[in-house]
């Protein structure tokens, strides 16, 4: 293995840290955390001041009920002129309360003369959630969102929840670029006139392909520090091996002859090895038996409650109320989330659904017959007294399959034994005094 020397590899890491300034210097044109306050270069369209507000965290704008060239707070800046090559505009984007309305949005517009061209948006269609264009499902309120702009082409990738890897959703064409009137803006469409939901935007950039805003440097340097850690784990195993092939040697030089024995015995000490073996995974299956034998018998002393599988044999209503039951109390976390409160007169509503359903099926269990559960008990029992027999069944026959392995194993090292003391002999017959 060739070696590199100190300042060979001073020179590597130096031009990998050079390579990581220059990209992050001229690869970014804006970036904007969207905290504690607006950077140079943003424009209000139609603003309502006390419809957005910026926090430590983000910039949020409050949905209101409006849509295309009538919408308020919209935020937009120039993007890179169109001699400027190809770049890439993201935003992560998060609604703050759950979309309900038919076509609700919010996201990155593409405008000239303060009139949208083209929008990528968390978009709300027929009660499901999406990335438009290309109509990709969302679980949550929550994505990231890129468009890649090349020329008049535009590709939209998105990242769900703000998490993992980015995923294309269309290929479009922009119209022909004109740097006087191109906006790139955030904007937010069809807000719910009823219940007040804000949208929040942070960690707006524009770049070029390929570069990891405000974050090259520091991935290149722990790629660096990662591959160093590597080097020095790898070395240290191949000191190891090199420390037991020197001990293995000396170890053969030291037997000399002795090698001969151990290969005329090494069928012997396999059969032994796989025997002790067999063994071991006989006596864990009848450890497992056992207490299986002891919990059926616990049951069989102290009987419990009869199963609910059991109950709905002889109730069928049983099954289709529990059913029902399940169904109200998933929809009502539901609402918890959206509502974000249990005051709401739907929530209400549902909790009454839920106390009926559970006095009926009180009902069922006060009103069902002492004799029918006596009989239902009766065949729990006879049930675990045959599971009991079987029980005692499988653990007799691995109590003689551990024994007769048991012997086997002795018996082995036994002829072992024999075998090494008789090739020893022969061995010491054969030095010369």
């Amino acid at each position: 293995m060739k070696k590199v020397s100190f300042p060979v590899a001073f020179l590597l890491i130096f031009s990998l840290f050079a390579h990581a300034i220059a990209v992050a210097d001229d690869g970014i044109f804006f970036e904007d955390p969207l905290q504690k306050k607006l950077k140079d270069g943003w424009t209000w369209l139609r603003e309502v001041p006390d419809h957005w507000r910026i926090t430590d965290n983000a910039l949020e704008i409050k949905m209101e009920p409006r849509s295309g060239d009538n919408v308020r707070n919209i935020l937009f800046r120039k993007p890179p002129k169109k001699d400027a090559g190809s770049f890439d505009v993201t935003v992560d984007v998060k609604a703050l309360r759950p979309y309900t309305n038919q076509y609700q949005q919010a996201g990155l517009f593409w405008m000239q003369e303060d009139k949208t061209k083209l929008k990528f948006v968390m978009e709300l269609i027929d009660g499901q959630l999406y990335v438009f264009p290309g109509k990709k499902p969302l679980q949550t309120e929550h994505v990231v969102l890129r468009l890649r702009i090349d020329g008049t082409k535009v590709v939209g990738e998105y990242q769900p929840d703000a998490k993992g890897e980015f995923f294309q959703a269309f290929e479009g064409q922009l119209p022909e670029r004109n740097d006087a009137t191109d906006q790139i803006a955030l904007q937010c469409w069809h807000g719910p006139a009823d219940a007040e939901t804000w949208i929040r935007f942070q960690n707006f950039s524009i770049k070029k392909p390929g570069t990891d805003v405000g974050s090259a440097v520091d991935e290149d340097a722990d790629k660096v520090r990662q591959l160093t850690v590597e080097v020095g784990r790898l070395t240290q195993q191949v000191q190891n091996l090199q420390e037991d092939i020197r001990t293995q040697t000396k170890m053969i030089a030291e037997l000399g002859s002795a090698a001969d024995v151990r290969g005329s015995l090494g069928g012997g000490f396999a059969q032994s090895e796989s025997l002790l073996r067999d063994v071991y995974l006989a006596e864990a299956q009848l450890t497992a038996l056992e207490a299986k034998r002891k919990a059926s018998q616990k049951r069989m002393e102290q009987p419990g409650d009869i199963p609910i599988g059991v109950f709905q044999q002889f109730h069928p209503e049983f099954q289709t109320l529990n059913a029902q039951l399940d169904a109200l109390r998933l929809k009502k976390e539901e609402l918890k989330q959206f509502f974000r409160s249990t005051d709401d007169p739907t929530i209400q509503r549902l909790d009454q659904q839920i106390a009926s359903i559970n006095a009926r099926l009180g009902n069922i269990n006060n009103s069902t017959d002492d004799e029918v559960l006596q009989g239902i008990f009766k065949l729990m029992q006879l049930n675990e007294q045959m599971n009991q027999w079987n029980l005692e069944q499988e653990i007799r026959i691995m109590q003689l399959m551990v024994s007769e392995l048991r012997e086997k194993y002795q018996q082995q090292l036994l002829l072992n034994s024999d075998r090494s003391a008789g090739t020893a002999a022969g061995h010491s017959s054969e030095c010369p005094e």
